[in-house]
């Protein structure tokens, strides 16, 4: 996990000025893993899927938009990020 800290003049621009809508947030978060070998793509994904889950337990398993977080930062590679289940 990576935070980035977030805010300041970032959080100056109106959220509907540009595509990026987290306009009052401190920090953002990017979960990640990195391998070499092919054969370990299942269990690297599946594991970094139950930390996403556990991580937003609260919510159905993933970000939303409410009184906590603004939701998920699309701008990353992630496949499961639009991805209905």
């Amino acid at each position: 996990m990576v935070l980035f800290s977030y805010g300041r003049q970032v959080n100056a621009v109106d959220p509907a000025a540009t595509v990026v809508a987290q306009r009052d947030s401190v920090l953002k978060s990017c979960l990640g893993t990195y391998w070499t070998d092919p054969e370990d793509d299942e269990c690297h994904i599946r594991r970094l899927r139950e930390l996403y889950r556990e991580l937003y337990a609260e919510t159905g398993g993933v970000p939303v938009s409410d009184a906590h977080t603004d939701g998920s930062y699309i701008n990353y590679p992630d496949v499961d990020l639009a991805d209905a289940r």
